[in-house]
């Protein structure tokens, strides 16, 4: 708690503010599995679990006082690798490895080092094999730092910090160029607060932008209500930027609309179309917001692969649903040690039927 408040006042914030960072950082930590969640082989899942199991065994067998440090980084490189099962995976067996060290330090027999090392041999090997299926290039930059050149590298560094900070300053430049602005929009934008929705906020670095951030300043991450909540007021308040430069894309197969529900309600009554541009539509801040009259059209109860007819908008109108999709106790529970399933909503009109992922807490939004 000391290095925390001490590391917030150094960084110049109020600390009357901390209380309310942390609330809301305890939403994002809360939030994450379940909206950020993403499954990968099954295989992976069993392995992961058959090494788990394993490592417990040892502990057991021949050094017991190691089971409960072994089985807390265990547990934590589990949910780090399995909750977003793509690249995060990857480190897994590396890391249980890492993990049966508390066994190796602890064993007082041969036979018990001897199995150890047999374990990290084989998680090391299954390692190896999971980073190369995963990325490829992963055996070309292992080999390269094993090599006298990247140490060699490295110490440059320190030998020459103002060369590699000059060199690192003309690679962001150059990964930068593409989410250069043109030239027309760069100056309809000028010197006014201008923020990047939903979430390429890069554009802002590569553009000199004046950003003004929401408080969540990346969409994907408000994943509950109360995150939601809160940029909807900022995108409603008086502090609200004057721009807003809109990509119309979301990660994981997730629609603008599902994704942060109350922040884009926000964006429609309070920003209007200005012009187009190479990284996406220029919003406007309108001077008077729209104002909008709710009126309830009922409401219905139903199950999952329920299908629901949408009431027809009239000129002016815009429909809206609010969905209450709630986990049992076996989703919760699955959630808390893996992940939850994806909600889905499918959409059926003229165009044929097309299906999105969802923030399933935020759909009440």
């Amino acid at each position: 708690p000391v290095v925390t408040v001490a590391g917030w006042i150094a960084s110049g914030n109020p600390l009357q503010a901390l209380p309310g960072y942390l609330r809301l950082s305890a939403d994002i930590v809360s939030g994450y599995a379940e909206a950020m969640g993403y499954a990968g082989p099954l295989r992976e899942v069993v392995l992961a679990l058959v090494a788990i199991g394993g490592l417990a065994l040892l502990c057991w067998r021949f050094a017991p006082v190691a089971l409960f440090p072994a089985m807390v980084v265990a547990g934590m490189s589990f949910k780090h690798a399995m909750t977003r099962q793509d690249t995060h995976v990857v480190t897994f067996h590396l890391k249980m490895a890492a993990a049966s060290l508390f066994l190796l330090a602890c064993s007082r027999t041969l036979r018990g080092r001897q199995w150890t090392a047999l374990f990290m041999l084989v998680n090391l090997a299954a390692g190896l094999w999971m980073s190369t299926e995963k990325t490829p290039a992963f055996l070309d930059a292992f080999s390269n730092r094993l090599s006298t050149n990247w140490a060699r590298g490295y110490l440059n560094v320190y030998l020459d910090f103002d060369t590699a900070c000059r060199w690192g300053h003309e690679e962001s430049e150059r990964n930068l160029r593409v989410r250069k602005l043109d030239a027309v929009s760069r100056e309809k934008l000028g010197e006014e607060s201008t923020d990047i929705f939903p979430d390429l906020v890069d554009i802002a670095r590569a553009n000199g932008l004046n950003w003004s951030p929401r408080p969540v300043f990346q969409s994907y991450s408000a994943y509950t209500p109360k995150l939601d909540a809160v940029n909807a007021a900022h995108y409603s308040g008086s502090a609200r930027p004057h721009n807003i430069l809109l990509q119309w894309a979301a990660i994981d197969g997730r629609h603008l609309f599902l994704n942060d529900p109350l922040t884009f309600r926000a964006l429609l009554e309070n920003y209007q179309f200005e012009s187009e541009s190479n990284q996406g539509h220029i919003l406007k801040r309108r001077e008077i917001p729209l104002q909008a009259t709710e009126i309830s059209a009922g409401h219905v109860n139903g199950t999952m692969d329920d299908w629901f007819d949408v009431p027809r908008a009239g000129p002016g109108e815009l429909v809206l649903a609010k969905a209450r999709v709630e986990l049992n106790w076996a989703g919760k529970l699955r959630n808390m040690a893996l992940r939850a399933a994806p909600v889905m909503v499918q959409v059926e009109d003229s165009r044929g039927v097309r299906s999105y992922r969802t923030v399933r807490a935020n759909q009440i939004g």
